[in-house]
């Protein structure tokens, strides 16, 4: 009887422990890796962070200060789990403030930095949320030139304001199978201080300048994606002859114009992303639709963000290759000559 009793006990024990190892497997595999669609999302998140750089050299009053958008911070992709309870979702930040620094150089100052005049196009700018997709911003653009040898201390009277910009973004479905688009619309105020700045004169007849700027971009896999950008401009106002503060005799017209590029991103790190792209920019006039000069433009850079995206740091090196200028052939050249060089460093803080 006492061994029918023992032989019991010693059954319930191993029911037991199969039951305890069985309930051990089952709670260690709830935790899934990663699924694509999260990875492919984080993935999305982080090619944002180069966008930044879809500004182009300025060029007189037509071409706006280069500008880095702020980087956006990609968290790695969270492993599910059944066990886990969904985070509570922090309010949505409605307004926001960067500040922008550029440093641009051609390649004979880049040969002796020390002792080159470089000049530096900024802009402080605020931001606000209307919906989820819809943003409105005001930028105040404003230049400096850098002179390293100048015994002279920096003063504000240094600083030469630019145009005040107006900005509204949206989103809409992508086509042909690419992710979302944010166009972002632009709008350059005239203005007396501005104007002198851009064209060396007040002019009666400029009316500002409207811009648009589009993405179209494709992911090929969690490492790289592609895009098409495009940029039109229009300046606005009626044709006016005017002489500079140097003395010297131009005229300012309506021109229409088109930048745009063919983009190859790779993304090394959720933190840091390379770039190249080709394009071209065509300038006509307005009035009459006549091609006024074309260029070819290229350029490699790279997109290093830090502290969640608050601080993004951007150096480029792009060629600028006339093709047309004046309405006349530019003489034959090769693309890359060592003289269409320029250099670039952005510093974007996004607070």
């Amino acid at each position: 009887m006492k061994l029918n009793i023992i032989a019991a006990l010693l059954l319930c024990a191993s029911v037991a422990t199969a039951a305890s190892e069985t309930t051990t497997t089952t709670t260690t595999t709830t935790t899934a890796a990663p699924t694509e669609a999260t990875a492919t999302k984080a993935v999305k998140k982080a090619k944002k962070k180069a966008a930044a750089k879809k500004e182009e050299k300025k060029d007189s009053a037509q071409v706006a200060p280069a500008t880095t958008a702020p980087a956006a911070q990609v968290a790695p992709a969270a492993a599910t789990s059944t066990a886990a309870a969904p985070a509570a979702q922090a309010p949505a930040k409605k307004w926001g403030v960067t500040l922008l620094n550029e440093i641009d150089a051609s390649y004979q100052a880049g040969k002796d930095l020390g002792n080159s005049v470089l000049e530096t196009i900024n802009y402080i700018g605020a931001s606000y949320k209307i919906t989820g997709t819809e943003k409105v911003g005001l930028r105040q653009y404003y230049t400096y030139d850098y002179d390293p040898k100048s015994e002279k201390e920096f003063e504000t009277s240094d600083i030469n304001q630019s145009f005040t910009v107006a900005t509204i973004s949206t989103k809409a479905k992508g086509i042909l199978g690419s992710e979302d688009i944010a166009p972002v619309l632009w709008y350059y105020m005239p203005g007396h201080t501005a104007e002198e700045t851009n064209f060396g004169a007040d002019l009666d007849g400029f009316a500002g300048i409207l811009r648009a700027d589009a993405e179209i971009a494709w992911t090929l896999n969690p490492k790289w994606s592609v895009s098409y950008y495009m940029n039109p401009r229009q300046t606005l106002g009626s044709k006016e002859t005017y002489t500079t503060a140097s003395g010297k005799e131009s005229t300012f017209e309506a021109t229409s114009r088109l930048i745009h590029y063919g983009y190859v991103y790779y993304n090394v790190s959720d933190a840091t992303q390379l770039y190249a792209n080709v394009g071209f920019d065509h300038k006509m006039t307005t009035g009459n639709l006549t091609s006024t000069s074309d260029s070819y433009l290229s350029a490699a850079g790279a997109s290093f963000s830090f502290f969640g995206g608050k601080l993004n740091l951007n150096p480029e090196v792009s060629v600028t290759t006339p093709l047309k200028s004046g309405g006349v052939a530019a003489k034959s050249q090769k693309l890359y000559n060592k003289e269409n060089i320029y250099y670039a460093f952005v510093t974007a803080i996004s607070l």
